[in-house]
């Protein structure tokens, strides 16, 4: 008690000699001591973020921030100026500490003396860090102009009883359940910061909590239990009841009929969204839809909401099904006004017997603007299968280019024969007013005359009876070879030669062996994947999967897990991606005003929530500026030294989606009320609700401990400008200026300065996405032969042979159970020797003498791991041994055995 009290003293007087020398407001030691012998009142923190300060004032050193919802114990209180502030005790990390937060951000459980709602603090803001915030902003060219206006639409309030406790959804939506169980009914949804009145709580059988709570269902008050690990709880006082809209719970009958051969046709045009059973959010996820991906309308429906949903026909697994498409989130158009391009999920274009359709009517021609044959004859031809993939080589190993549908025209360049010796034709066509070029299966294509398959005519990238012929030895293939490219690199380096000569390939020696890349990047969350992927790219490594529940961690919200090494080889492998639409994820990406201009931008923000748009803010001057998003690019690269073309596809990329912005961009996100971040900087991983973009945002509002760095890139990023101008320096100075100067290099950083960290995204897939976009700016320039572009591809050594390729889907390699009972005959159960463990295989179970039988039950962790050997087991009367096989979905098995002893 003594130490304690020696403690606290030196404690106070610290803080008396910090008010000599610069700091102010401290309270007296007669006043701490007084205040904190007086009362111990319990509260909560209601800010996102909440500074603990060594003093009262924010001009006291922050020791430590709290989180919302984080219990504390008042004390004490102090006053600076008009404002109050609180002394606290509470703990964080595991150790108690004491500080001062403003008071304005905690919610107490009873009054505080002398301190009213009136007199509460409101210096201190809802977000908090422990680096103070430069405000000086550059005055380097561009100007930076101030203080956008945020346009937050506070919640409507609603009416409801007043309560001791309240459960504040955190997730984005969550079921409420007839009981404490995920087993139980569904009864409804929770949405979040819904606030549920809490009755009572109950906990499950594996010692979750779970709340009772009042919810309003379908317009009527009922009680129902929500996960309490998906919840805070807080003190109500006078607390409006949760009233969410409800999802309709029964299946829409589409009430439009569209002619599936002539009709509508969707164009999906989010980033990815789901395709659904029902028109409805709460129905059944039968896959992903992505950007550009063209469905035909089947008919349509209302949800009860009014929202249009439109019924499309979709092929996912190889099966075709009937699924709805959101209609915000598609454009839909005739289909005679579009290329016949029907992307599917499966490829069909797989070598079988030759289709007999012909197309019934003369093509009508199309330009080709790039079809550089070389002098090689061009043909005419049509495609007649139902939908046929577009690859970027003479193989379905070959990565998809588009996908186009039957009557598509296209004009073949060349030929090569894929290993075994088919057919394959290089052909050039137009979707959607962009053209491509790639392979397809020759046995899928009309030509309106014979093609001469004359080695003149190949086009050097073939493979003949399972032997690759060697790339043509021109002077060009020469040239790759001097600049260090490997022998696996140059055909279709020379190939893109071909079609583009204005391009430049840099070969960049990273010095690093393949096996040692693949372990460095190969760690814990350091890449991710979606897990609707499947289970053939998903980690089983310690950390990542959990054999004894059979499930997957989650790195960043509830889908994103970690990428298996044989998927992260796939996607690092530089080989896979050398084609002229993947090609960009290699691509110098410094400002070059000389061919990067306005009107490039404004193609790649076309169909996007920034096409032809502008925004307002408020210069340091005062003055009201209005500028569009277009022009802010071109700002930004020539502040930063960025291509404005990658600066606005790398936002297209993070912060756009289905003709709306994100989050991260809207200014209205509680606690960060005003602040922007375009390029989700310092969005790192969080499986708390909206977790990275609250990250995000508080690098926004306060940037790094860099304070030099700071002011450069414009921190606060408290207006649009600022944030889109101020964020491509940071891209510049942290990434692009220090050697990551490529799209893949800043996701996979191989460079020898902090390798294999400080990458800017988690997605293995992220180098191949944004690459495809920038192709499609490109594309819609109409300028992809004429720009002098220059691309470096890493080289590393002992690589594979040849490309690696995407994994097979083998299906889960867990074999274990994570249930074994064994009864008797009259029903009751056997104890085993041990208790069940999932990596226990050997155990005992003793019976009385004469037992006849026993019956076996087992249940797999996987539920596709087949069980065997359960069931009537008839027993001899000695040495009797049961033994119960499980096979997992790869084929890997797994014996469990039990011997039966008699007394």
């Amino acid at each position: 008690m003594r130490k304690s009290r020696r403690i606290a003293i030196v404690l106070v007087l610290a803080l008396v000699l910090q008010s000599q020398t610069g700091f102010f407001g401290t309270p007296s030691v007669s006043n701490v001591i007084a205040a904190a012998a007086a009362y111990r009142i319990e509260g909560t923190v209601t800010a996102y973020y909440l500074n603990v300060r060594s003093g009262a004032g924010s001009k006291n050193s922050c020791v430590a921030t709290l989180e919302k919802g984080q219990k504390v114990t008042v004390i004490g209180t102090a006053k600076v100026g008009s404002s109050v502030w609180y002394q606290i005790e509470a703990t964080v990390g595991g150790k108690k500490i004491t500080g001062y937060v403003s008071s304005a951000y905690v919610e107490t459980s009873q009054a505080v003396p002398g301190v009213s709602s009136e007199t509460k603090s409101t210096s201190e803001g809802k977000s908090a860090t422990a680096t103070p915030t430069p405000t000086k902003k550059s005055s380097a060219t561009p100007t930076p102009t101030k203080k956008a206006t945020p346009t937050a639409t506070p919640a409507p309030a609603a009416t409801g009883k007043t309560t001791d406790k309240v459960a504040v959804v955190k997730v984005t939506r969550m079921n409420v359940r007839k009981d404490a169980s995920t087993d139980s009914e569904v009864l409804g949804k929770a949405y979040e910061g819904d606030r549920l009145p809490i009755i009572s709580s109950k906990k499950d059988a594996s010692g979750y909590t779970w709340y009772l709570v009042e919810i309003k269902l379908d317009g009527v008050l009922k009680n129902a239990y929500v996960y309490g690990n998906f919840v805070t709880v807080t003190s109500a006082g006078t607390t409006p009841a949760a009233t969410p809209t409800q999802a309709p719970t029964a299946t829409p009958t589409p009430i439009q009929s569209t002619d599936t051969s002539g009709g509508k046709v969707a164009v999906v045009n989010a980033t990815r969204m789901n395709i659904r059973s029902a028109a409805t959010t709460d129905s059944e996820v039968l896959g992903k839809a992505y950007s550009g991906e063209r469905y035909t309308v089947l008919g349509s429906a209302k949800d009860p909401d009014g929202h249009t949903w439109y019924q499309v026909e979709v092929t996912i697994g190889g099966v075709t099904k009937k699924g709805y498409l959101y209609g915000n989130f598609v454009t839909v158009s005739n289909a005679s006004d579009l290329p016949k391009a029907t992307p599917t999920s499966a490829p069909t274009d797989a070598p079988a017997s030759a289709p007999t359709a012909a197309p019934t009517s003369e093509p009508t021609k199309v330009t080709i603007t790039s079809a550089d044959n070389k002098g090689r004859p061009v043909v005419e031809a049509v495609v007649t299968s139902k939908t046929l993939n577009i690859r970027t080589g003479p193989g379905t190993e070959y990565a998809k280019v588009v996908s186009v549908s039957k009557g598509q025209q296209v004009t073949v360049l060349s030929f090569a024969y894929a290993e075994g010796g088919a057919v394959w034709y290089e052909g050039a066509l137009i979707v959607d007013g962009l053209e491509y070029r790639g392979y397809m299966f020759g046995s899928y294509i009309s030509l309106s005359e014979k093609y001469p398959l004359t080695e003149s005519n190949n086009s050097g990238t073939l493979h003949v009876a399972g032997s690759a012929v060697k790339a043509s030895d021109s002077s060009y293939a020469q040239k790759l070879r001097d600049a260090g490219f490997p022998e696996s690199y140059i055909p279709s380096l020379v190939k893109l030669h071909e079609q583009h000569p204005t391009w430049t390939f840099q070969a960049y020696q990273t010095g690093l062996d393949w096996n040692d890349v693949i372990a460095g990047e190969n760690t814990l969350g350091n890449n991710l994947i979606e897990k609707n992927k499947g289970a053939s790219w998903l980690s089983y490594a310690t950390g990542s999967y959990n054999w004894r529940t059979g499930r997957f961690q989650s790195f960043d919200g509830k889908e994103w897990m970690m990428i298996n090494s044989a998927g992260l080889q796939y996607y690092m492998d530089p080989r896979n991606w050398l084609d002229d639409t993947y090609i960009y994820m290699f691509e110098n990406l410094t400002y070059d005003p000389e061919i990067q201009n306005i009107s490039g931008v404004e193609k790649i923000l076309k169909g996007t929530v920034m096409d032809g748009a502008s925004f307002s803010y408020t210069d340091a001057s005062g003055n009201t500026k209005t500028i569009s998003y277009a022009q802010a690019f071109m700002d930004a690269a020539a502040y930063s030294g960025v291509s404005p073309y990658h600066l606005a596809s790398r936002v297209k990329q993070e912060v756009t989606s289905g003709g709306a912005f994100s989050l991260s961009a809207t200014g209205t996100v509680e606690g960060f009320e005003g602040y922007y971040n375009f390029y989700n900087i310092g969005a790192y991983n969080s499986t708390a609700a909206l977790g990275a973009i609250r990250n995000g945002l508080k690098y926004a509002k306060y940037g790094s401990t860099n304070g030099t760095l700071n002011e450069k890139c414009r921190i606060p990023w408290d207006n649009q400008y600022d944030a889109i101008v101020g964020g491509a320096y940071y891209i510049g100075s942290t990434y692009i200026r220090n050697g990551q100067n490529t799209i893949y290099l800043q996701k996979y950083n191989v460079t020898g300065k902090n390798t294999y960290a400080h990458q800017y995204m988690s997605n293995a897939q992220a180098p191949k996405s944004e690459g495809y976009k920038v192709a499609q700016a490109y594309r819609r320039m109409g300028a992809t032969d004429s720009l002098a572009i220059t691309f470096t591809i890493p080289v590393y050594k002992n690589m594979p042979a040849t490309a690696v390729k995407e994994p097979n889907t083998v299906g889960s390699p867990n074999p274990y159970l994570s249930a074994l009972t064994i009864t008797k005959e009259d029903g009751t159960g056997v104890s085993l020797s041990t208790s069940f463990q999932c990596d226990t295989f050997e155990y005992t179970v003793t019976v009385p003498k004469g037992t006849k039988s026993l019956t076996v039950a087992a249940t797999a962790v996987v539920s596709g791991t087949k069980v065997t050997g359960t069931g009537k087991k008839t027993l001899s009367g000695s040495g009797d041994e049961i033994v119960i096989t499980t096979v997992a979905e790869n084929g890997s098995r797994m014996n469990y055995r039990v011997k039966v002893k008699y007394k």
